[in-house]
């Protein structure tokens, strides 16, 4: 998980590696984690990305387009 400072917060899945440590400062652009296929991921390699705003899972699609 990664807590942005409005609060809401970033889970990132299947990772093959987690570059990040447990309460470290990240910006944007810094590498975080390396894509991966854990868990139930099967062979394929991905990132499961969720966003959660006020405790609750919300579709990502409109927040990250705006940011592409």
């Amino acid at each position: 998980y990664l807590r942005a400072t409005n609060g809401e917060r970033y889970f990132y899945a299947h990772n093959s590696t987690n570059v990040a440590g447990d309460g470290q400062r990240v910006q944007a652009g810094q590498l975080i984690a390396r894509v991966g296929s854990t868990g139930n991921a099967g062979d394929t390699n991905h990132v499961h990305f969720e966003r959660e705003v006020g405790g609750s899972s919300v579709n990502p699609y409109r927040f990250l387009r705006g940011l592409c």
